[in-house]
């Protein structure tokens, strides 16, 4: 690595060969010595010149949160004739970006011919003939990630694989494969590795709604193939390869062999893997919450979280550690309460914070502090919440529903102030998401 990190100055697509005080991300790729990192702060950054930014050395790209550092193809779904991203070689790793609106035949967002780390981003809204969203011809990790609402032509909306790919505690939703199938995942060869990760709701006009496997394998691993829709397979195609611990919605052309722990439709009838709709439910990208009463939940392996093997991930896709409940759950999505609010987000006036997915009849107790850290949970053993000597704001019983909720008055003096939210849940010892917010 050369020095200090590059950091992009500006959100416009220029590229005069240098990189200075007035420096697009085309210009830092463009001019970055081997093993840079390029740092690109909140912005929202589309391709103007007509081509996709290249890549072939080695780099770490790393922007500011999925939600903040958006790079795209053009401003709308459909428009752009290039991609965002071709990394021709080199090991390259993107983060906490999201990167969209690719048009191309080899991947519509991203061709990879590389050694290429996609983590904590989410890559949507692009088109291509082979991997509406991903073409991988080399090597692939996704970690950490969401790709959604993408679409293939020809196979794999959302990745077509013919390379090495391994995908760890990401979603992947909403996405089409047209002729040949493969809605998710199209594995054309090569081998793919898919733990704690949940592929739902993608469809495909031929088979594997969620993943087809022609040649090479698939391995499934604690993961979620349920809620797809395909011509005669809606949920996968091609058998791949059960490794303990996965819930498959819909058997009928899965080739599926049982493997321990895991939870199955039927031939004829499909399993509901009882999933909230694609949404943020805390972390930098979105994830398919689990319903109260999933099958998903506390049936993934039993091993310590993060001993790898066929062990859990040690925290799910938005940072959550693992376990939450007896045992970890299948999936991104570690079973939790969903804590929104403050509302309105004043100071001087009345603000609710509001709990779902809480056990009927249950005790929240919502808590609040100023500063990060780590506090232990009495009573839920490895249990934490994020922040230091956090004091107790109020508690109410979970409705029939499943839904707590508080009020109370945010003092004048309370206006530009961030404050940390979280709720527990002892029975069970149920986490909320991490709520920081600045009154107002």
């Amino acid at each position: 690595m050369s020095g200090a990190p590059i950091t992009v100055t500006k959100t416009e697509d220029t590229f005069d060969g240098i990189c200075d005080a007035d420096c697009s991300l085309r210009e830092a790729v463009g001019t970055a010595d081997p093993g840079d990192s390029i740092d690109i702060p909140a912005g929202t950054y589309t391709l103007t010149l007509g081509s996709q930014i290249s890549i072939d050395k080695d780099l770490i790209l790393d922007g500011e949160g999925a939600g903040n550092t958006i790079i795209q193809a053009a401003t709308e779904f459909g428009v752009a004739t290039y991609r965002v991203f071709n990394i021709a070689s080199g090991e390259v790793t993107i983060s906490d970006v999201t990167i969209r609106h690719g048009v191309d035949g080899l991947g519509g967002a991203i061709e990879n011919s590389g050694l290429l780390i996609l983590a904590s981003s989410t890559v949507s809204g692009s088109t291509g003939s082979r991997g509406g969203d991903i073409f991988n011809g080399s090597t692939l990790t996704v970690i950490n990630s969401t790709i959604s609402g993408n679409t293939g032509s020809s196979a794999g909306g959302g990745i077509y694989n013919q390379g090495t790919l391994t995908v760890t505690n990401s979603t992947i939703s909403g996405n089409t494969g047209n002729a040949n199938g493969g809605g998710g995942i199209f594995n054309g060869s090569g081998a793919a590795t898919i733990n704690n990760s949940t592929i739902s709701g993608n469809t495909s006009n031929n088979v594997g709604g969620g993943i087809n496997r022609v040649v090479g394998t698939v391995e499934l691993i604690n993961t979620i193939v349920a809620g797809n829709t395909g011509s005669s397979s809606p949920d996968c195609a091609g058998s791949p390869t059960y490794l303990g611990h996965n819930l498959v919605g819909h058997l009928a052309g899965c080739g599926y062999v049982a493997a321990a722990g895991d939870v199955t439709g039927t031939l004829d009838l499909a399993l509901d893997p009882m999933l909230a709709p694609l949404q943020n439910y805390g972390g930098p990208t979105e994830t398919h919450a689990l319903l109260p009463g999933s099958a998903a939940i506390d049936a993934a392996n039993p091993a310590t979280p993060g001993s790898g093997g066929n062990a859990c991930e040690a925290n799910d896709q938005r940072g959550i550690p693992r376990p939450l409940g007896a045992a970890c759950d299948i999936g991104t999505y570690e079973y939790s309460l969903i804590l929104t609010g403050p509302t309105p987000g004043l100071a001087g006036v009345d603000n609710t914070l509001e709990v779902t997915e809480a056990t009927p009849g249950a005790t929240v107790t919502f808590g609040f502090g100023t500063t990060a850290g780590s506090t232990a949970i009495p009573g839920c053993p490895g249990q934490t919440v994020d922040i230091a000597s956090p004091q107790v704001a109020g508690s109410a019983v979970a409705d029939g529903s499943g839904n707590a909720s508080i009020s109370q008055t945010v003092p004048v003096t309370a206006a530009g102030k961030t404050v940390r939210l979280v709720a527990v849940q002892l029975v069970g010892c149920l986490v909320s998401n991490l709520v920081v917010h600045t009154f107002s």
